[in-house]
């Protein structure tokens, strides 16, 4: 009996072992990211038969709106005061502009760069309730009067770009470079004139009625920065951009500028995709003697302050060839 079961199962594994077996499905091959400098990958936003064309070049422009609020002084000590251009002087704190960027990858880990951005309102006219003086002469709006006003903010930046990735799929990067910042301020007294002016039309203030703009500017560095864009989907990629820039020069060595921007970007085509993102940006210019009181501020001293934030949405177009 125990003969006759032994047989039974070693005819029973010999015949299963006959039986044919399905291979696995073949596995695919991993990308790997190519280590050869003169065989690199497909860039970031191109097709795996394209070109891989050196140096690349990637351009940007997009308009931006958005809320904004901000605040300002130009003038000597006691013939000027701080105001906030929204608030005082009817500016809207809606405002609008536009950004355009671009960069030259020269090298598989190496690219230069440069970017700008520029935002503005202009308010319609408003009745004064405070005595506001801006410039040197300086302009003068007295309570009762009439003015218009407009603000200006611009800032450039200038990198080298360390390229951590540049494929299909990701691209990363990080910056170093210098930042230059100004905002402007203009102030603009409607007719008619006061009836209080002497003889030269020197208001009580000690200014006169008419228009100025001034603008505080600043040299930064360094300015760093960020750029990683992940395409999550072959047509939807994830971004985000942000360059924050620090350390001024003398006068203005308390100055700061930072715009942040984050959102999505559709491809098109190869090379060509549509951006659909939100920024924010911020910063100050102010005087190194203004930061230091102990320092002390004589009659000849000249206050440059300016501070600014603001974000909304932004829509642009990017082509990398």
């Amino acid at each position: 009996m125990r003969r006759a079961i032994f047989l039974v199962l070693i005819a029973a594994a010999l015949a299963r072992a006959e039986d044919p077996q399905e291979e696995p499905p073949p596995q695919q091959p991993r990308h790997e990211r190519s280590m050869d400098i003169d065989k690199p990958d497909a860039g970031f936003g191109q097709d795996e038969d394209s070109p891989r064309l050196s140096p690349r070049i990637r351009i940007e422009a997009s308009g931006m709106v958005g809320w904004f609020d901000s605040e300002f002084r130009y003038g000597k000590s006691g013939l000027s005061n701080r105001f906030d251009p929204e608030g005082d002087l009817g500016v809207p704190r809606f405002t609008h502009g536009e950004r355009v960027a671009g960069e030259i990858k020269l090298h598989r880990y190496f690219a230069i760069g440069g970017e700008y951005f520029h935002l503005g309102s202009e308010g319609t006219g408003t009745l004064m309730h405070s005595d506001f003086r801006l410039g040197l002469a300086p302009s003068e709006v007295i309570p009762g009067t009439y003015a218009k006003a407009a603000i200006e903010l611009q800032q450039a930046s200038f990198t080298l770009r360390f390229i951590a990735a540049d494929d299909n799929e990701i691209r990363a990067e990080f910056c170093g470079g210098v930042t230059w910042v100004s905002f402007r301020t203009g102030l603009h007294p409607q007719l008619p004139l006061p009836l209080f002016t002497n003889a030269r039309g020197q208001l009580p203030g000690g200014g006169f009625f008419k228009g100025d703009s001034e603008a505080n500017e600043a040299w930064l560095a360094p300015a760093i920065g960020t750029f990683f864009a992940w395409n999550f989907h072959p047509n939807v990629a994830l971004f985000f951009d942000t360059c924050s820039s620090y350390f001024s020069f003398w006068r203005t060595f308390g100055s700061i500028a930072t715009i942040d921007r984050g959102g999505f970007r559709v491809r098109v085509a190869a090379g060509v995709e549509v951006t659909v993102a939100a920024f924010f940006v911020s910063g100050q210019v102010y005087d190194f003697r203004d930061r230091l009181a102990f320092i002390g501020v004589g009659s000849s001293h000249i206050f440059r302050q300016a501070s600014w934030i603001g974000g909304g949405p932004e829509l642009g177009l990017s082509l990398t060839y």
